[in-house]
């Protein structure tokens, strides 16, 4: 089993919440169970939450106050004051029903002798206090590092792709190892699509840091694009499976040589944008990356078999409109890598951060 830092965080949180609420006189258990219900994955999204999280508990204890002094705590009335509170939650929009509920259920059941209202407020308290320990914990504890996390998986998987294409082009590649690999890494993208979401959402406090962050934000987001055309390429290559070996031998030769030019100006500037390459030759070596003639490719695999019967005219057009998408979108990386580089050649040449 691996043990996430969403996890280590949780704990954390309830621990500290269990020790405030005795520190404070309160009722751990439900200072730890709002502690539970509150931490999220990022900071930003845990100051959303936190907001939503007191709107909710708010709620739970006006429904709770009003339903006591009009109607009592028949379980009847909790399971309608339920109803309710769910409907509110919904109508002003608080996403945080789960916490009104506890904080209606925990108000209403009131076994210890105390006058209603102080016990309200008293489980109300301690619900906020599990609330405020996971925001206070999610904000100072082992706080993400998407920027970090984001750019070693794109940098991993660009790296497993095009290794992988170079076996497929060439026939080398087992096909259902390839298959496997293909869902797999596609599953992978789709993490790498939600932890940029997150990065996004993570708040920069000066000017500066907003503007720099705006810039990195478009060059990591084509590296993304990027990735994915590459990913496209290697489905139709594993697709066209041993049709690949139909290619005359000249016009085989000639895919595997300017698509081998493509990769490695794909990983020309993946290295530079991982700061692999030396400070000073970053720009001159994205300038110099190997330009391959993929149009010319792609007019070769059109016309390869333009002498066939009409279901296989069209053979190599997905391939050759992948191998287009994935052209124009290489040559608008290494623009903006270049543009990126230039901007901030004093703070740093590299998009990757250090750790």
């Amino acid at each position: 089993m691996k043990l996430g830092a969403r996890m280590l965080k949780t704990g954390v949180a309830i621990t500290l919440a269990l020790y405030a609420a005795t520190l404070l006189n309160l009722t751990p258990v439900f200072a730890a169970i709002g502690a539970a219900f509150s931490m999220r994955q990022s900071v930003y999204q845990s100051y959303i939450g936190l907001m939503d999280q007191v709107k909710g508990n708010v709620v739970g204890l006006v429904v709770a106050v009003a339903m006591y002094y009009t109607f009592g705590t028949e379980p009847i009335i909790i399971g309608v004051s339920a109803i309710l509170t769910i409907g509110l939650c919904v109508s002003l929009k608080i996403r945080e029903s789960v916490i009104a509920i506890v904080s209606l259920v925990s108000v209403m059941e009131n076994t210890s002798g105390m006058d209603f209202l102080p016990f309200a407020l008293l489980r109300f308290s301690t619900l906020t206090l599990g609330i405020l320990s996971a925001f206070f914990v999610n904000l100072v504890f082992l706080p993400p590092k998407y920027e970090v996390v984001l750019l070693q998986k794109i940098d991993q998987f660009s790296t497993e792709i095009l290794q992988w294409l170079r076996v497929a082009t060439r026939n080398w590649s087992d096909q259902p190892a390839l298959k496997d690999e293909i869902a797999r890494i596609e599953s992978e993208i789709q993490k790498i699509d939600d932890i940029y979401t997150r990065f996004t959402e993570e708040r920069t406090y000066t000017q500066k840091q907003k503007l720099v962050k705006a810039r990195k934000l478009v060059v990591i987001r084509q590296l993304i694009t990027t990735l994915k055309q590459s990913h496209g390429i290697l489905k139709e290559v594993y697709d066209l499976g041993e049709k690949m070996s139909e290619l005359p031998n000249c016009s085989s030769e000639t895919f595997v040589e300017e698509l081998d030019k493509a990769i490695m100006s794909h990983e020309k500037l993946i290295l530079s944008a991982m700061g692999r390459i030396k400070h000073q030759q970053e720009e001159s070596s994205i300038r110099e990356t190997l330009d391959p003639d993929i149009p010319a490719l792609v007019d070769l695999l059109i016309h390869v078999f333009e002498n066939k019967e009409n279901d296989e005219k069209m053979l190599f057009l997905p391939l050759a409109s992948r191998l287009m998408e994935y052209h124009r979108e290489l040559d608008r990386l290494k623009r903006l890598l270049n543009s990126y580089l230039r901007y901030h050649n004093e703070d740093s040449t590299v998009v990757m951060p250090k750790e």
